[in-house]
């Protein structure tokens, strides 16, 4: 499931976070990506490294890079 990272309704957020929910890889990924760059959402980096990480756990290459860089940079690692 991708939508757009700047447009979409609540309704798009809120399936968007269910299917996160159920553990969905790509939507963690893409909630990741939401949270580190505000996009839509209030920009956290906490909440950002959180689902890239559970995306990245299922193997989401995409997630993996993306908090190898949350690493590297020092952005909401625990």
């Amino acid at each position: 499931m991708i939508i757009s990272m700047q447009n979409y309704s609540a309704e798009e957020l809120e399936s968007l976070i269910e299917t996160a929910e159920q553990g969905n890889a790509d939507a963690q990924n893409n909630l990741g990506v939401m949270y580190y760059f505000g996009y839509g959402v209030p920009q956290d980096y906490k909440k950002a490294f959180e689902w890239y990480t559970k995306a990245a756990e299922q193997g989401n290459a995409k997630a993996q890079y993306r908090l190898g860089d949350m690493y590297y940079f020092g952005y909401g690692v625990p």
